[in-house]
């Protein structure tokens, strides 16, 4: 089973669920094809691309918090 990410301030990509900040497992590909032997390390580089990619997103205000 992965790990739970969540966010504490607000962000907008397609993954995180709006209401809670939550990372959702049907939605991050990375957790779709979840494997126990992924890292941290590539959770977050896989979160990064995500933002990287979703970059034109309108993004909530400096300080909101889930």
């Amino acid at each position: 089973m992965p790990p739970t990410v969540r966010f504490t301030s607000k962000i907008n990509i397609p993954s995180v669920n709006q209401n809670n900040g939550v990372l959702e497992t049907s939605k991050f590909g990375l957790f779709s094809k979840w494997n126990p032997e992924t890292t941290m390390e590539k959770i977050l580089i896989a979160v990064k691309q995500e933002m990287i990619v979703n970059r034109k997103n309108a993004q909530p205000q400096d300080g909101d918090m889930y």
